[in-house]
């Protein structure tokens, strides 16, 4: 997800610091702020257009240049060239984000911290790959086998790449790492990685299958959100949340096995997945998030374990070809709206063991609807709006 926040801050930023711009060949352009060690942090750049390539200096003023900050070069989307010299320490995270005509990122042999190969940028170490180079025009990319992780937004909006390899050295994969690579068909994240971080393949919208090892314990927030060509994923055992948006509006996923490992279906996880027409939910799973099955319009069936004790506000909401639902004994609470507009759902009992119903559950369902209450009266936690299109009710139903 874009950083506005921080866009917005450095914006004030570089305003705050334009008089300290230096007027020599190659960096009138740069804008620069003294830090308490006395040293000089590069802010960013006043002036994109025509800007191609930046080198920055050791020096500024007479004292040393030892930092880059967050967001820097955000969107200076004419620069294809920058070099780094040996006396930069620290470079901030989304440095280079949306630099969409970069090329060549040109460290100083001579820095301690940070060391550039094939114009890509590295921890010194090169078990970091911090940034690669997005502007660069090759379909294939083989991470080196030195690296152990791959940074927040390395890959970002790298729109040319179809095809990358991970090496089984890595164990950790940062958020956004993969963000809007929109030809990326195809990955397999080696064993190792415990974790897919927010957003980590977020709008990588060619995306047809992805392998998730059995390392991974969690599917972070926007994990998988926009992936609209992901047809196929195969969820590990090892996994215990499936975090909000993971799977938001993966149009082209058919059907998903949730493993007994899960305990939890988090916010919009699988809103919009149009073409979901079976899900199973298993015994381990105690919790439905709001919005979690929202808009999943080829749904037709859904049985709800034993396990679960809450169904979220919406959870359910416009699953337009839903045509039955198990709620078992075990769920207490059923949120707002939860199966409004379920316009084909003709039937459903709701256990004794629902003490607490939200407004508009049932608004807008099938108008031939019966719902079948097994309490003999509306309990005293259920809304007076519940039922708000007077469906018919039978109470004290028992099967």
């Amino acid at each position: 997800m874009k950083r506005v926040i921080i866009i917005l801050c450095l914006l004030v930023s570089l305003f705050l610091v334009g008089c300290q711009s230096t007027n020599n060949n190659n960096n009138s352009l740069l804008n620069y702020v003294l830090m308490e060690d006395d040293t000089y942090c590069v802010m960013g750049i006043s002036d994109l257009a025509g800007r191609k390539k930046i080198i920055i200096p050791a020096t500024y003023n007479g004292k040393s240049v030892t930092k880059i900050r967050d967001s820097a070069f955000f969107n200076a989307y004419l620069l294809e060239n920058i070099v780094i010299p040996a006396s930069v320490t620290s470079i901030g995270s989304f440095v280079f984000e949306d630099c969409t005509s970069l090329t060549n990122i040109n460290v100083s042999d001579n820095n301690r911290n940070y060391k550039s190969i094939d114009g890509n940028l590295y921890s010194k170490d090169g078990t970091e790959l911090i940034q690669y180079a997005i502007g660069k025009q090759d379909k294939g990319f083989t991470i080196p086998e030195s690296v152990i992780s791959i940074g927040s937004s390395a890959f970002e909006d790298c729109t040319s790449l179809t095809n990358i390899v991970i090496p089984a050295s890595v164990t950790s994969i940062g958020s956004s790492a993969f963000e809007g690579c929109t030809s990326l068909t195809n990955i397999v994240i080696p064993n190792g990685v415990t974790s897919i971080e927010y957003s980590a393949f977020q709008w990588c919208t060619s995306l047809t299958n992805i392998v998730i090892p059995e390392s991974v314990t969690d599917i972070g927030d926007y994990s998988f959100f926009g992936c609209t060509s992901l047809t196929n994923i195969v969820i590990p055992d090892s996994v215990t949340c499936i975090n909000a948006y993971a799977f938001y509006d993966c149009t082209s996923l058919t059907s998903i096995v949730i493993p007994e490992s899960v305990t939890s279906i988090g916010y919009s996880s699988f809103s919009g997945c149009t073409s979901l027409t079976s899900i199973v939910i298993p015994e381990s799973v105690t919790s439905i998030g709001s919005n979690a099955f929202y808009g999943c319009t080829s749904l037709t069936s859904i049985v709800i374990p034993e396990s679960v004790t809450s169904i979220g506000h919406y959870a359910f909401f416009s699953c337009i070809s839903l045509t039955s639902i198990t709620i078992p004994s075990s769920v207490t609470s059923i949120g707002e709206s939860a199966f409004a507009y379920c316009e084909s759902l003709t039937s459903i009992i709701i256990p004794n063991s629902v003490k607490f119903m939200d407004d508009y559950v049932f608004k807008n369902c099938s108008l031939s609807i019966v719902i079948y209450c097994e309490a003999a009266s509306q309990p005293s936690g259920w809304s007076d709006y519940w039922n708000v299109d007077n469906n018919k009710v039978i109470w004290g139903y028992s099967k």
